[in-house]
């Protein structure tokens, strides 16, 4: 299947006014993704007041590029592994199979919520009995804001 219509189909569990990933460039050969975000509004803080990208809006986003990026490499059988079927990811592996073992971030300058990119980069890919672990990294806006995330799919 191609990107975009893995991107939707990743986006269509969301709200609306919750699609935060508005395009994906997938590069294959370096195991890593960029995305293009816009955040307009958000539930976390005093309506009417200026805001950045808060800590809830990260994860979010994460989620969205990981997803996205992850249907490409499962559906599709990328980096040696056994491709999973559209519709055994959607919803099974996202809703029942994905777990967030690990989430660092660091915030080390306010990011504009209303358009950024975000580099999601697979560092290595486990495999153990049942279980694959995705060590990832989520770099948004060329270090501003960096999350390690390790991620546990179950087969």
């Amino acid at each position: 299947m191609n990107k975009n219509d893995l991107l939707k189909l990743t986006l269509d569990v969301y709200e609306e006014e919750c699609k935060y990933l508005k395009e994906l460039e997938l590069d294959v050969d370096n195991q890593q993704s960029f995305g293009y975000f816009s955040v307009p509004s958000t539930c976390y803080a005093v309506k009417g007041r200026k805001y950045h990208l808060n800590a809830a809006e990260v994860v979010i986003t994460y989620e969205q590029i990981m997803y996205a990026t992850l249907s490409n490499v499962l559906i599709n059988g990328l980096y040696h592994l056994e491709p999973v079927d559209v519709d055994y990811f959607f919803p099974t592996i996202v809703d029942e199979k994905t777990l967030i073992v690990k989430f660092n971030t660091r915030f080390y300058k306010q990011v504009n919520n209303h358009s950024f990119r975000g580099v999601f980069l697979i560092k290595k890919i486990i495999s153990r009995t049942g279980k694959k672990f995705f060590y990832t990294e989520f770099n948004i806006e060329e270090g501003a804001q960096i999350a390690d995330v390790i991620i546990c799919i179950e087969s």
